[in-house]
């Protein structure tokens, strides 16, 4: 989910730098999107152990939903070739990754 959100992150910056192609840049985005919802289909598949897991697989899901909308609001920015709209999102994807990050460290993953 991490890396994800940081390619996306890379894709905004060639964005409005001017530095990649609208149809590669379409295609790194939905990529990560599609990488991202295996990993969160991967995870959800999976029978928590116990009732205490319960919470965990909850704010597993709540954040990685979260990130997934995220990456589809970026896919659909760039899709329609909306540059401005696309790196408006710069900040929350640099958020969510950081999110991701901390989460990861606080549950040893």
């Amino acid at each position: 989910m991490r890396s994800s959100i940081r390619t996306v992150q890379l894709a905004v910056q060639a964005a409005s730098e001017g530095d990649a192609f609208g149809p590669y840049l379409a295609r790194v985005i939905s990529q990560a999107e599609d990488d991202a919802s295996s990993a969160l289909n991967g995870f959800e598949s999976i029978q928590p152990p116990s009732e205490s897991a319960d919470q965990l697989r909850e704010d597993v899901d709540q954040i990685a939903s979260d990130s997934i909308s995220l990456l589809a609001d970026a896919r659909i920015a760039i899709r329609r070739a909306d540059i401005q709209g696309l790196t408006k999102l710069a900040g929350f994807l640099t958020q969510a990754g950081d999110d991701l990050e901390q989460f990861g460290q606080d549950h040893h993953a």
